[in-house]
């Protein structure tokens, strides 16, 4: 028993968790295409005028310094010398941070990466597993895998639901076996096993067991052990049968005594009776 149980917590702590962190990388793959999106078209333009395209996650309130520090650095040229131009596009991400996109010439890329590392920003790349990956192939991996995901997603909660069919009847089993042993320890604590125990047992109608048991527990507390249960095929035969009649036909249910007990697939013979 114990090893079943270790083995479906296992499982199941196994599923929960690729669960997690498939949701969570849907929600990264949302927010990283929705940027790559808007980056695509400038990302291209940049590589065929043969510039570099540089990606910038930056506080929106530091844009404009930065931009102006970029600027003061490529015109720190010698008389004579052609000044450097750059371009830039934004997206904004929240209220307060961009993905700020500079294309520039390859051989002062390195001058932007100085400045920009300077006012705190961080390099931001597409969130997808790849070294050295072009920015339009890490985009095809990630549309890729935001498709294949909810596959995946939709097989775990197949297998997560074959689980609770599979456990939870047992579990609902061991829960029961387990209150009622539970129950037993009790009640042996506090009988007086100098005394007397008293064993009964009989029928009671399931709409009148609630009452029944609400009743034995107020006189006798946890001196007292119940267990119940159903009837099981063989012993229907044998169950008592709860007659049920409206009040004008009930005291004629007294003469039902003279007559064998009607099954409960026979017919209630009271009201004939009355007759």
């Amino acid at each position: 028993l114990q090893r079943n149980l270790d083995e479906f917590s296992d499982r199941l702590t196994r599923l929960q968790k690729e669960r997690g962190e498939i949701n969570q990388e849907l929600q990264s793959l949302r927010r990283a295409l929705r940027i790559a999106h808007h980056l695509d078209v400038f990302w291209r333009v940049g590589k065929e005028e043969g510039q570099e395209v540089l990606f910038w996650w930056i506080y929106r309130e530091n844009q404009d310094e930065m931009l102006h520090q970029l600027r003061s650095r490529l015109s720190e040229r010698k008389p004579g010398e052609k000044i450097v131009a750059f371009r830039h596009h934004e997206v904004r991400l929240h209220e307060n941070d961009v993905v700020l996109a500079v294309s520039i010439s390859p051989e002062f890329a390195g001058v932007a990466e100085e400045v920009f590392k300077k006012g705190n920003a961080v390099f931001w790349k597409p969130p997808i597993e790849g070294k050295n990956l072009s920015f339009d192939k890490a985009l095809e991996r990630m549309e890729t895998r935001y498709k294949q995901l909810p596959a995946r997603l939709q097989e775990l909660d197949e297998d997560l639901k074959k689980a609770r069919q599979e456990w939870g009847p047992r579990l609902g089993v061991l829960y029961i076996l387990l209150n009622e042993r539970l129950e037993e320890f009790s009640v042996a604590e506090s009988v007086d096993l100098g005394g007397n125990i008293v064993f009964l047992e009989g029928w009671v109608p399931v709409d009148a067991m609630d009452s029944l048991v609400g009743t034995l527990r107020e006189k006798f507390g946890d001196r007292v052990l119940l267990e119940w249960r159903y009837p099981t095929e063989k012993e229907w035969h044998s169950v008592p049968t709860a007659l049920k009649n409206p009040p004008l036909f009930r005291p004629f249910e007294l003469f039902l005594k003279l007559l064998p007990t009607a099954p409960y697939k026979g017919i209630d013979p009271t009201i004939p009776v009355s007759y």
